[in-house]
């Protein structure tokens, strides 16, 4: 994987973060993309997803990341991905919702860093399969089988947001994408029938989640997820984006409470809604739970 990214500034701790990310990626590539080198060492679904977008700006990944998606799809147990591929790791003949999203969202980034449509060509039935499979299992447009924000500070299951909210955050986003690959494909019903499903997933998950009296979904995760991927009416970002503020610095003196999904949209929704101090100061925090 030859290196195309790079970040560097005058911080010397903010460049070692970056610097232990980049050796935490290569040293879980070993032809697929692991969840850890020493222990499990499984292609988990979930982790290669939400690390896909770092290995595509940081490297030139994308025949890694493409092969990657021919293993899900020569992986399944069931007919939907499992939890991992390749392998059997007991997780059973369908895996988790927000995991099995790996085949949507893998190649929908390929094609985004590096612009060649085939790849949506190649996976465009396997992809619209999931959706399908996936949609037939929500009730009154929420989806709930879902690991959700694993591994938050202190426990291995979460705790401040249900793994309903996370999953179906997730199908608002995947349904978007889905309509635009399938628009760009000439699948035009296709395309109809994803754009409903997004309107359908996103007023279900503001009706079920959203706290009017807190004006937040609940959590820095819950937040974080609503702001980045576009679940807030335009006209509450502001207030959201405030509440997620007091939450870090108020409500945890500058901690995050974030696992797997909100660690990974918490420090840009601070900074694309005018909180970008919050976010240097999570970075710089040397007390757990921290990065530092």
């Amino acid at each position: 994987l030859p290196r195309v990214g790079e970040f560097k500034c005058s911080d010397p701790s903010l460049n070692r973060i970056y610097e232990t990310a980049m050796w935490t990626l290569l040293s879980n590539v070993h032809g697929i993309p692991t969840d850890c080198p020493a222990r499990e060492k499984c292609g988990w679904l979930g982790d290669a997803q939400i690390t896909s977008e770092l290995g595509l700006m940081n490297f030139d990944a994308g025949s890694f990341y493409a092969k990657y998606v021919r293993d899900i799809e020569t992986s399944y147990i069931g007919q939907t991905p499992g939890d991992v591929a390749p392998g059997k790791r007991g997780t059973g003949p369908n895996g988790h919702l927000d995991w099995g999203l790996a085949i949507v969202l893998i190649p929908w980034h390929v094609y985004l860093y590096g612009g060649d449509v085939r790849i949506l060509r190649r996976h465009y039935q396997s992809m619209r399969k999931f959706m399908l499979e996936a949609e037939a299992t929500a009730k009154a447009g929420i989806l709930s089988f879902g690991y959700g924000d694993w591994c938050p500070p202190g426990s291995v299951e979460p705790t401040q947001t249900p793994p309903a909210l996370t999953t179906t955050a997730w199908f608002v986003h995947a349904g978007r994408i889905m309509s635009h690959v399938a628009r760009q494909l000439g699948q035009n019903a296709d395309a109809d029938h994803f754009v409903k499903f997004t309107h359908a997933t996103l007023d279900a998950f503001h009706r079920a989640f959203y706290q009017v009296s807190r004006q937040s979904y609940g959590s820095q995760c819950a937040d974080a997820m609503a702001l980045e991927l576009r679940l807030c009416p335009l006209m509450l970002n502001g207030a959201v984006a405030e509440s997620l503020h007091r939450d870090v610095m108020q409500t945890h003196q500058a901690h995050q409470t974030t696992g797997i999904f909100g660690s990974r949209f918490l420090y840009p929704a601070l900074s694309r809604h005018g909180y970008g101090d919050t976010a240097l100061a999570l970075l710089r925090q040397t007390t757990y739970p921290s990065i530092g």
